[in-house]
């Protein structure tokens, strides 16, 4: 189990990497109220890699839609399909970082991009 030290230190990184990443450099000029250093270090957007998708937001936005603790079956927002939670590693400075919404990007291996991307060749 990680000391209270490490995950301290782990958060440090978080918070410096946030702080490069083009997206939320634009978002602290756009919104200087909202996006403040004091929010961005409570509430510290990471990549957290899934089985099958990649989200970029915090942890707890993460593993609530990835269905984690029992999912959220009652909102419709329970995503089993995504798989477990591998890892979860600062932001690249180009991850894409939405102010109000979290991002996803489904990698090959999802279900879900395997059958849209069947759907297109159909359509198209």
């Amino acid at each position: 189990m990680m000391t209270r030290e490490e995950i301290e230190r782990v958060f440090r990184m978080a918070f410096a990497a946030a702080k490069e990443d083009i997206d939320v450099k634009r978002w602290q000029m756009e919104f200087p109220k909202l996006w403040t250093d004091e929010q961005l270090a409570r509430h510290v957007p990471l990549r957290v890699e899934v089985e099958h998708v990649t989200v970029f937001g915090t942890v707890v936005e993460a593993i609530r839609w990835a269905g984690g603790f029992g999912g959220d079956t009652g909102r419709g927002r329970n995503k089993r399909g995504w798989g477990s939670i591998v890892r979860v590693d600062p932001l690249a400075s180009d991850d894409p970082i939405e102010p109000r919404r979290v991002t996803c990007i489904h990698k090959e291996s999802s279900p879900f991009r395997q059958r849209l991307e069947a759907g297109d060749k159909l359509n198209g």
